[in-house]
């Protein structure tokens, strides 16, 4: 009885031994991980990105004494800052093999803010991200609009902002400049005299538009608006053509060509002359609906002619009857510049005959088909976000297509990747070692006890 406990106590010693050899030789072996989990809030909202650089430094230098190079694993649980996304950018730079996972639930935030082209000012910005989450708009000043879900993205019009423009989508934020605004070029005004010839630049006008033009009432006798003068893009943006056979085809072609931009309407669309030019060809006459210029739908009010449109074309507006569609505003490009055909027939209609807001809306109207085509100067932006220096990097406007340039695709690390998961865990080597020494320590007082050697 007393051999077999000696043969028990000599295999469980040698085997505990063995059993400690082995974990030691796998420990000093094993290519040392670098730690995978997130990264601070603090390091990820650090302005200057000193936090992040002591962070990622520290993950690195538990890796250094490996003979390779180290593994990055870093987990974002929002888009950081700009200066933080140079940091995590530095050790791609190096070669390193950088590995990130996105949880930061912002795919895609990005933000833009445009100079309306408008007298009345005003700022367009437009904003996007991920589709299933809430997307807040806002400036320095405050809130500007949200949305529950971001499925279409998210547009505030006419906005005079204060400072930056920001996109919120959880702790994320994409940032942009605010636009200057540019000078607005003149409109020309093409037609013969009439209420729509009157009321359209009336409608230009009171919204802020500085409108010139020469109604021709016989061959030597016209009526000004302004100060015409001969159509040019140094002096015009716009040139709106009422009425057919009064401007040469070759004239609205040079004028779009070089960047400025031509709306034809009312009875311009009659004749062929105009057509090359033209985005749609106008068919027929469809009468409007009577008393529809006191509802909710004013236009559908107005006469228009039924528009075929061209390849290339692109609807702007669409007056709907039921469940058929009627294109009624249409625009394409032509060289630098822009076509816009307008269906309707007179207009003013629905500034004289319609609702309290009929003035309102007829102004709007014609002052957006304007600003559609004009052209105007590029404006720059006032300063950028932190006063930060352009790069071929989208930047803080497009902060998440920034961070996939600058560290490649986000990785849905799986339970199958080495570098997401810890190396096993081990007991105390040096718990082993003593069990180890008792085992054998204890077979060799029992041997010694009984006298053997």
């Amino acid at each position: 009885m007393r051999h077999r406990f000696e043969i028990a106590l000599r295999a469980v010693g040698i085997g505990t031994l063995l059993l400690a050899l082995i974990l030691s030789w796998r420990s000093s072996s094993a290519r040392p991980a670098m730690p995978s989990g997130p990264m601070s809030a603090q390091a990820l909202g650090d302005s200057t990105g000193t936090v992040a650089a002591r962070e990622l430094a520290s993950r690195i230098a538990l890796a250094a004494h490996d003979s390779l190079w180290p593994s990055v694993v870093q987990s974002l649980t929002r888009i950081p800052d700009a200066a933080v996304r140079e940091v995590l950018a530095a050790p791609v730079a190096a070669g390193m093999p950088f590995t990130w996972t996105d949880s930061t639930g912002a795919v895609g935030l990005v933000v833009a803010a445009t100079s309306a082209l408008d007298p009345q000012g005003g700022t367009v910005v437009r904003a996007a991200g991920a589709p299933k989450r809430p997307l807040v708009v806002r400036d320095d000043g405050g809130l500007l609009d949200s949305v529950p879900e971001a499925l279409d993205g998210l547009t505030v019009r006419g906005a005079r902002l204060s400072g930056r423009t920001l996109a919120l989508q959880g702790t994320s934020r994409a940032v942009a400049a605010v636009p200057n605004h540019a000078p607005l070029k003149r409109v020309l005004l093409v037609a013969a005299p009439g209420w729509e010839a009157k009321f359209s630049a009336a409608a230009l006008e009171e919204r802020g538009w500085h409108v010139d033009g020469r109604l021709l009432i016989a061959r030597r006798a016209s009526v000004t608006i302004g100060t015409p003068s001969l159509l040019d893009t140094a002096r015009y943006g716009a040139v709106v053509v009422l009425d057919s056979g009064l401007i040469a085809l070759d004239v609205l072609q040079r004028f779009v060509i070089h960047g400025g931009g031509v709306i034809v309407a009312n009875d311009a669309l009659l004749g062929t002359a105009l057509r090359p030019l033209l985005p749609a060809v106008a068919r027929e006459t469809q009468a409007g609906v009577p008393g529809a210029l006191l509802t909710a739908s004013p236009r559908l009010g107005l006469d228009a002619w039924t528009l075929a449109a061209n390849a290339g074309a692109v609807v702007l507006l669409d007056d709907a009857r039921g469940v058929t569609h009627r294109p009624t505003v249409l625009a394409q490009r032509r060289g630098a510049g822009r076509v816009v055909v307008s269906a309707y027939r007179d207009t003013w209609r629905w500034r004289m005959e319609g609702s309290e807001d009929g003035l309102d809306a007829h102004r709007a109207f014609w002052s957006g088909l304007v600003s559609a085509v004009t052209l105007a100067p590029r404006s720059d932006a006032t300063t950028l976000p932190s006063g930060r220096v352009l790069t071929a990097y989208p930047g803080d406007a497009a902060p998440f297509a920034d961070l996939v340039a600058r560290l490649g695709a986000p990785k849905a690390v799986g339970a199958g990747d080495a570098r997401s998961r810890p190396l096993p865990t081990t007991p105390n080597l040096w718990l082993l070692y003593v069990i180890a020494a008792s085992a054998l320590l204890g077979e060799w007082a029992l041997r010694r006890v009984r006298g053997a050697p």
